[in-house]
């Protein structure tokens, strides 16, 4: 299954801040580099809650389509045996 686009925008985001603060964290010291430690642990976090989030809308999709497919399944399946009803 493939990542909705709107997942992976987001996802691409949170890539370009994270190297951004990894470039301004190397060229840092003393205070400012402390703070650097607070934004990056914060988008750490952050990052990780839309992997989860983007994850559980995977499944929910998966599930969704497997039921579809099920439902599909079914409904052949009805057919298949009134064709055989009206052969035999």
């Amino acid at each position: 299954m493939s990542i909705p686009k709107d997942a992976k925008k987001k996802l691409e985001k949170w890539e370009e801040r994270a190297q951004d603060l990894i470039k301004e964290a190397k060229q840092s010291t003393g205070k400012k580099k402390e703070e650097l430690k607070k934004k990056a642990k914060d988008l750490r976090e952050r990052g990780q809650k839309q992997v989860k989030d983007l994850e559980k809308d995977i499944k929910k999709a998966e599930e969704k389509t497997k039921k579809s497919l099920n439902e599909l399944k079914k409904k052949a399946n009805k057919s298949i045996k009134e064709l055989e009803d009206i052969w035999k």
